[in-house]
C-alpha cells in the first residue's frame, strides 16, 4: 500500500507540478510551482487559463478558439476571433440570403 502511494505521488508530481510555500521578504508567503516536464507545465498553464475570468469561445466564422472577457481585449459576449471574421461572416450570410 505504501509503495503504491509513493508511486502515485511521483506520478502526480510528474504530470502536474511540485507546489511549495516559500518566504518572500516583500510579499510575504508565496506559492512556488515547479513543473517537472513540459507536458506538466502545459497542463498547469491550461488549468490557470480555464480557472481565470477569461472564457474560451469558438469563432462563428473560422472555428478557431479564442479568449473573451476581462483582460483579453474582447467583450465577454464576443462571437468572432477578429473583426475581419465578423465582417466576412455577415457578408457571406447576406449573399446567401440568410
Amino acid at each position: 500500500m505504501v509503495g503504491n502511494l509513493v508511486d502515485l505521488q511521483d506520478l502526480l508530481r510528474y504530470f502536474v507540478a511540485r507546489i511549495e510555500f516559500v518566504p518572500d521578504t516583500k510579499k510575504g508567503l508565496q506559492l512556488e510551482i515547479t513543473a517537472e516536464t513540459l507536458l506538466s507545465a502545459l497542463w498547469w498553464q491550461l488549468a490557470r487559463k480555464l480557472s481565470g475570468d477569461a472564457k474560451i469561445r469558438e469563432c462563428r466564422h473560422c472555428g478557431e478558439w479564442f479568449e473573451v472577457g476581462a483582460g483579453t481585449g474582447r467583450r465577454a459576449d464576443a462571437q468572432f476571433c477578429r473583426p475581419e471574421h465578423k465582417v466576412r461572416f455577415f457578408s457571406l450570410e447576406r449573399s446567401r440570403g440568410g
